[in-house]
């Protein structure tokens, strides 16, 4: 719980440092902002559910934050949102401090690095046809 409680805050502090409209305008100028915005916020939530480990506490860090970048960019809000909610939840997979990777490796007797390391690749390229599939149906 205080997870989600300081990923809000967090949330709420960027919105009022002014960093969202720095982002969102430097991005409007840009001709191609909707691919590089929605790679970025999805790398974004991606890491930090690798570094949490909690999907949704990364997602209510961020998410909350795009519909105003949407909106000054003139695109759906569920085109950035959709890649970075399923990020988040691929980067849980890498974590060594997520608790289904503490269990199994309890369960199986294994390193928690190593289940991370044999994550890694799958979840890579989960990451990969995430962005490309969200591109292409959004």
């Amino acid at each position: 719980m205080s997870i989600l409680i300081g990923a809000a805050v967090f949330a709420e502090a960027i919105k009022m440092l002014g960093g969202i409209t720095i982002i969102s305008n430097t991005l409007a100028a840009v001709k191609s902002a909707p691919i590089i915005t929605m790679a970025l916020m999805s790398m974004i939530t991606f890491f930090a559910g690798m570094l949490l480990g909690s999907g949704n506490a990364s997602w209510y860090a961020f998410g909350p934050l795009v519909p105003d970048v949407t909106a000054q960019m003139g695109v759906f809000t569920a085109t950035i949102a959709l890649p970075m909610q399923l990020s988040s939840g691929i980067g849980r997979c890498m974590s060594p401090v997520a608790g289904v990777v503490i269990a199994i490796s309890g369960m199986a007797e294994l390193d928690i690095m190593d289940i991370v390391k044999g994550c890694s690749i799958p979840a890579v390229v989960m990451y990969i046809c995430n962005l490309v599939v969200s591109y292409s149906v959004v």
